[in-house]
């Protein structure tokens, strides 16, 4: 098992990083309008190719993990997630204010990817990263 971690490092000495994507439900996968729904498709589409290239996608909404299942499924993206998860009411964690500092925003209006996407939408070297 060693040998074989060894040769997939040697045969490729930087190993793609995943990145970790949290996408919401309520008016960035879907838009509604008392009891319909609309599916944002750049939304969509960007949740797809951010799977596709390798990248861990966790759907979540205040509406709660089953209702996050849901909307994904009927959406037909479901298998794109990880899991999903309710919004969390409270963090605990050292960075306090600071802790989504690292992180980028990307609005579901600018959920574009180019034809090409990165592994990584933080990648700012010409990836599909949105700004």
């Amino acid at each position: 098992m060693i040998t074989e971690i060894l040769d997939q490092t040697m045969t490729n000495p930087t190993p793609k990083k995943e990145s970790v994507i949290f996408v919401d439900v309520d008016d960035t996968l879907i838009r509604s309008f008392g009891t319909k729904q609309i599916a944002i498709p750049t939304t969509i589409q960007y949740v797809r190719d951010m799977f596709r290239a390798g990248n861990l996608l966790y759907c979540w909404s205040r509406g709660g993990a089953q209702y996050s299942r849901d909307v994904a499924t009927k959406l037909g993206i479901a298998d794109c997630f990880v899991c999903f998860l309710p919004k969390p009411d409270v963090v605990v964690d050292d960075r306090l204010e600071q802790l989504l500092d690292h992180c980028e925003f990307i609005h579901p209006n600018n959920a574009v990817t180019k034809q090409e996407a990165t592994t990584n939408p933080m990648d700012r070297s010409g990836g599909s990263a949105a700004s």
